[in-house]
């Protein structure tokens, strides 16, 4: 389950080079409705989405060098892991995260990485 996700987002090695990614001004719902992985993005925002999660609001992994999540609302789906979070994220590199809401996650849930 972890590839189903509603916008999927590689780094500099897939055939597009995204370099400087933004995304904005969605409503989305799913098992994980943003999944970033690849690294090396020169910048990676996601900014004023409502996103309902089962799994994940939002992962990236894998070396991100600037990270911009700023006015994200994100709620917990009907059907929830075990281990759902809203956001999670790995080998991030500098950023921001201001002005965001999750709810319903428990414990230490709402925000992760390693």
């Amino acid at each position: 389950m972890s590839d189903e996700s509603i916008i999927r987002v590689g780094g500099p090695s897939s055939p597009t080079n995204n370099n400087d990614i933004a995304i904005a001004n969605n409503i989305m719902e799913g098992w994980k409705p943003i999944l970033y992985k690849g690294g090396g993005s020169t910048t990676f925002a996601v900014e004023s989405n409502r996103m309902t999660a089962n799994k994940n609001g939002m992962v990236v992994q894998f070396g991100v060098n600037d990270i911009t999540v700023s006015g994200n609302t994100m709620a917990l789906g009907s059907a929830p892991a075990a281990d759902a979070a809203a956001m999670y994220a790995t080998a991030v590199q500098g950023g921001s995260m201001l002005n965001n809401v999750a709810s319903g996650f428990s414990g230490s849930r709402a925000w992760g990485g390693s």
